[in-house]
């Protein structure tokens, strides 16, 4: 099989990457009527999403209610700063609308890159909902983040209806109360924080 993508995938928009698979087609022929009863194709499907530059994870079964599983990506700025607070977010969407908000996470990290107070971020997916971890230098820093630039645009989007009606979710601002030193394996003591080069989440 060979093509490119050119339509949207579920991680994202298309790729415009090439893809050259080998496959296998297992054909069942029904002797009785003297044709093909069935055609079942195999391609190797962790290959061609690897062609495409994506990448394949393999998670557990989830375990409902208790625990579902996703997945989840880092944005490291190498920012050292101690942070003076995190803010957490979460959003629940229908998954027609994931392109969009993927579009708005993108345009907040790109902005929050330039901004000195952003120390880094973590991002999850886990079924319907999307989370959002992020370390600030201060709390001043976070809120003039959430509430301007991108991130305002963002807010406005998902309250119009542009991820979907059925979208709600929370948007919020911690002040760390104990940040403890670095441990590291089979030392009794913590070291500094000042060990730390950079990501905090």
């Amino acid at each position: 099989m060979r093509g490119t993508n050119t339509g949207p995938m579920p991680a994202g928009p298309a790729t415009g990457q090439a893809v050259a698979l080998p496959g296998a087609d297992f054909i069942d022929y029904d002797p009785a009527a003297d044709r093909i009863a069935k055609v079942t194709g195999y391609f190797d499907t962790a290959t061609m999403l690897a062609q495409l530059g994506l990448q394949a994870h393999i998670t557990p079964s989830d375990m409902e209610p208790v625990t579902t599983y996703g997945i989840s990506l880092r944005v490291d700025t190498q920012r050292q700063a101690t942070p003076g607070a995190f803010s957490v977010t979460w959003l629940d969407i229908d998954p027609e609308h994931e392109f969009a908000l993927i579009e708005a996470a993108n345009n907040i990290v790109t902005e929050q890159l330039g901004n000195n107070g952003y120390l880094g971020s973590c991002f999850a997916t886990i079924g319907r909902r999307h989370y959002t971890f992020t370390a600030w230098e201060n709390a001043e820093a976070a809120t003039a983040a959430l509430r301007t630039g991108a991130h305002a645009a963002a807010m406005r989007l998902a309250k119009s209806g542009g991820t979907g009606d059925n979208a709600f979710g929370v948007t919020s601002i911690w002040k760390p109360e104990v940040l403890n030193g670095v441990f590291h394996a089979c030392q009794a003591r913590s070291g500094d924080l000042a060990e730390l080069t950079g990501q905090w989440l």
